[in-house]
């Protein structure tokens, strides 16, 4: 079983009803799915004057609760082809109990950040992996005393802070715990055991524009 084909399969039962049988195995019905669902992100794009390149790096938020979690979904889209992962956008509860900055705990708000990372093609580092790193602007929520969900009504900042897209090396837990103070992160089997090879073929030498939606965006019925 391909574990990227059976979370793409899971993210489009997830976000467009697809009704996949979830076995890991891209066939005819699910490659109609990954279309459909392409179509309907560019769609989303286009309701907010979103660009919609060539190569596209996407996060999607499942859900406002601090699930501690790799709950919410990445994607890969090139010109026909969408790859989806598991991933947690919001922050661990290590840094949301006990802030790093004054200000608060980061949690990414939802948006279009143009040129937000550059990818780091090298293991060793503060990551022990490759990894995006934060060169462009990007706005923050700022959690102080969180509750079990995002703070909409919170400080919001927007600058660099080193919001970037990571795991760290031997990092394989279905808790997020430190590994995110904000940071757009998943464990090491995902990024390095499956997703690099596509990063490295797709955005490495560019400034990579990441693009944060919602599940609200997608008007899923229960």
């Amino acid at each position: 079983m391909d574990n990227l084909a059976l979370s793409t399969q899971k993210a489009c039962n997830a976000l467009i009803n697809a009704g996949l049988t979830e076995d890991g195995i891209l066939g005819n019905a699910s490659n109609a799915a990954t279309a459909n669902l392409i179509a309907k992100l560019q769609n989303i794009f286009s309701q907010k004057n979103y660009t919609w390149g060539t190569n596209n790096l996407i996060g999607i938020r499942m859900s406002d609760v601090y699930t501690n979690e790799f709950t919410d979904y990445g994607a890969i889209i090139t010109d026909t082809k969408l790859i989806a992962y598991p991933k947690s956008t919001k922050p661990g509860l290590t840094y949301l109990n006990h802030p790093d900055n004054a200000a608060g705990c980061a949690c990414l708000k939802e948006g279009q950040y143009v040129g937000m990372w550059n990818f780091v093609d090298a293991y060793g580092g503060w990551t022990g992996d490759p990894y995006m790193q934060q060169v462009g602007n990007c706005t923050v929520y700022r959690e102080v005393n969180h509750g079990d969900s995002i703070n909409r009504s919170s400080l919001i900042n927007t600058g660099v802070f080193g919001i970037n897209f990571h795991t760290w090396k031997n990092f394989n837990s279905n808790l997020v715990q430190n590994l995110s103070a904000g940071c757009q992160v998943m464990d090491e089997n995902v990024l390095v055991g499956e997703l690099l090879p596509y990063i490295q073929q797709t955005f490495k030498g560019t400034q990579t524009t990441y693009t944060l939606l919602h599940i609200n965006d997608f008007n899923v019925s229960a």
